[in-house]
């Protein structure tokens, strides 16, 4: 290798691992950077340049603040937790659950993890030692949420992508039904290590941008009601982070925006020839929840820092070990692809 080559990927990997540090929580690009990016974002920048939208929307969401302001807001309502989990997550639940105990910054009510119908019992017992004082927890079977042939449905219409999309509506479903002010969804592969408060009592909540853009999943959204004002939804930022909370009065309304009575329309809306294209071709749990809060109640948004980093999981994995070794960010995602 030539001196100059050399050089240049000393630059690159220095220029990385400077742009990565933006993500911790006490990291930001330089002011006029970050106003740069967002408008750079805001004229759809990713649209025009795949490379150059992933680092301006990359910028622009890590120059938001990571502390809430809802710390001065009115007091915080009691919440909900929820985690829908295939038997391949069972094995970081027990800190995701001592992760999330650790961290709210509210009252929890109740624990509950939704999985298939032939793993009820075997979660019960995987969990039965992370079991918290003075909480409720429940593990509960995918079939008590929704009917067995709509599952059927999604399988057939997605096949291998069957089980990621069923997530998002047992998602959905759940929180629609929850009678909580709020419902803290968590991918059961993700630990919380940072306090934050959700949601306060004026239904104000925080959302985590993030800088993914799949456009697939905008132009899903541009299918449904609460979108087709939008000539062409496509947002700054993305919402796909790994955890939200969801307003289940907010749920109810994004149903009767779109038409769904219930989760047989919102499945057939899914399983249209036109989203059977690609391996990811919809989010409909928090992309379309976090647009369609910010798109219509603007006021009721706080956005965060999302501050999240990726790990391989290990066998001696614990709440205190992530804590320490990754201190300078909010989450942890122990995706399995990364084993």
């Amino acid at each position: 290798m030539s001196a100059s080559n050399y050089d240049m990927k000393m630059v690159n990997s220095w220029l990385k691992d400077k742009l990565m540090s933006y993500s911790r929580i006490d990291r930001q690009p330089p002011r006029p950077i970050a106003r740069l990016s967002a408008l750079l974002t805001s004229f759809g920048i990713a649209r025009v340049s795949h490379k150059f939208g992933f680092l301006f929307r990359y910028l622009y969401v890590n120059s938001l603040q990571f502390e809430s302001a809802q710390n001065d807001s009115p007091a915080s309502p009691p919440i909900e937790i929820l985690f829908v989990a295939a038997r391949k997550d069972f094995r970081t639940l027990e800190v995701t659950i001592n992760g999330v105990i650790e961290t709210c910054g509210q009252e929890v009510s109740r624990i509950n993890i939704v999985v298939p119908d032939q793993d009820l019992s075997y979660c019960e017992a995987v969990v039965t030692s992370c079991a918290p004082n003075q909480i409720e927890m429940k593990v509960i079977s995918e079939t008590s949420l929704l009917d067995e042939s709509l599952a059927k449905l999604i399988y057939s219409h997605f096949g291998a992508r069957g089980g990621w999309v069923l997530q998002q509506v047992l998602k959905l479903e759940y929180a629609r039904n929850s009678l909580s002010s709020g419902v803290l969804i968590i991918d059961a592969d993700t630990v919380l290590i940072k306090n934050r408060t959700w949601l306060n009592s004026d239904g104000i909540q925080s959302l985590m941008p993030s800088w993914e853009f799949h456009r697939p999943y905008f132009e899903f959204l541009s299918t449904l009601t609460p979108f087709k004002s939008q000539l062409h939804f496509f947002p700054r930022f993305s919402f796909v982070s790994h955890h939200m909370l969801m307003q289940p009065n907010v749920v109810k309304e994004i149903f009767r925006a779109c038409g769904w009575n219930g989760p047989r329309e919102l499945v057939d809306s899914l399983c249209q020839p036109s989203n059977k294209i690609g391996q990811s071709p919809i989010s409909i749990d928090y992309e379309l929840y976090g647009h369609f809060l910010l798109l219509h109640y603007p006021e009721k948004v706080n956005l965060v820092k999302w501050a999240n980093t990726s790990a391989s999981y290990s066998s001696n994995i614990s709440i205190d070990l992530l804590k320490e070794r990754y201190s300078n960010f909010a989450s942890v995602s122990l995706h399995t692809y990364l084993d």
